[in-house]
């Protein structure tokens, strides 16, 4: 789907235009193995609660960290529960606007830019948040929901089609009309640790699936076919 997705908006020939799977990121490996005093160093330094959602992600607008701050005014003023959302990456311009809409809902506590993060910090928050919360626009495919697979951490992600099942029905979908949606699906995450636990569990059955000798096996195949070709001009 991807690949017809990509033809008809940029006009490219199919068959010029080959499907890899996504894999976590390098440094998930390294650290996933972080003991408990390391990750509490970390929640330290930037004085963390662990009641928190987090959102690693450049300050882009398409990024969509609005709607998480729309869900949370509803989580923490209306409905009375009390959780912190963090969220880090370069900013792009978009950073004061986001704090003109946190502070108009008065959630200047419950919400923090960490700037940007090292590998390390990253793993550790991963491990320590309620979930992984990414309402981005462009997907379907993204690496965070893969990172956050590979260290058990649940993952709350944008429903992009009605009739496809992302990543094996290891994710939380919301739809990003209604913020409300992702407020209520934090409340069911927190609250239904079996059906938490099945989606952690299949994250990491949809990664067990990714074979990564054949995904180079086909990156060689690729270029080896256009090695042809070039040799055909200087």
């Amino acid at each position: 789907k991807s690949k017809k997705n990509l033809s008809q908006r940029y006009g490219i020939d199919l068959n010029r235009v080959s499907v890899l799977p996504c894999m976590p990121s390098g440094f998930i490996k390294k650290y996933q193995n972080m003991p408990t005093n390391e990750i509490n160093e970390v929640l330290n330094k930037f004085s963390l609660k662990k009641k928190f959602i987090f959102y690693p992600a450049q300050l882009w607008p398409h990024k969509n960290h609005i709607y998480i701050i729309e869900a949370l005014n509803i989580l923490i003023n209306k409905k009375n529960i009390n959780i912190d959302f963090y969220f880090c990456g370069e900013n792009k311009g978009n950073l004061k606007y986001l704090k003109k809409v946190i502070k108009s809902y008065k959630l200047e506590k419950n919400v923090k830019y960490l700037g940007f993060l090292d590998d390390k910090d990253m793993v550790a928050l991963y491990k320590s948040s309620l979930a992984l919360v990414m309402p981005t626009y462009f997907g379907n495919a993204n690496i965070p929901p893969l990172d956050a697979f590979k260290l058990s951490c649940p993952v709350i992600y944008t429903k992009f089609d009605e009739e496809e099942t992302l990543f094996n029905n290891s994710i939380w979908e919301i739809k990003l009309d209604d913020p409300e949606n992702l407020s209520n699906t934090i409340v069911e995450l927190m609250s239904n640790d079996l059906k938490k636990n099945e989606k952690i569990k299949n994250g990491l059955k949809y990664l067990d699936g990714i074979q990564e000798d054949k995904i180079w096996d086909k990156l060689n195949q690729i270029f080896s076919k256009y090695e042809l070709i070039k040799k055909r001009w200087k």
